[in-house]
């Protein structure tokens, strides 16, 4: 890299114009790191949305699960004899 930079430096200062390789390899590199930049900011977001949700998204995650929950309790109806009520240990 400090090759490319001197080499750089030494064309630029005598007023040579950049050779269209160096500068396609430039480019290159800069929308390459660019793109790596871009996938990481956007792979951070979605991991800050997944740990940290909003709070109108927290309360229909917390609405869905309850009623999953409430779903998939049998009735009273649907237990066995010998099955005991879940607030037994209340009385």
């Amino acid at each position: 890299m400090n090759t490319l930079l001197h080499h750089l430096s030494q064309n630029t200062a005598r007023g040579d114009a950049i050779p269209a390789a160096e500068a396609f390899v430039l480019l290159t590199l800069g929308f390459f790191g660019g793109m790596v930049v871009a996938v990481a900011i956007s792979a951070w977001v979605l991991h800050r949305r997944s740990t940290r949700p909003k709070p109108h998204r927290k309360l229909m995650l917390e609405m869905e699960e309850e009623t999953e929950r409430m779903e998939s309790r049998p009735s009273k109806e649907e237990r066995k004899p010998w099955e005991k009520d879940e607030d037994w240990w209340k009385r």
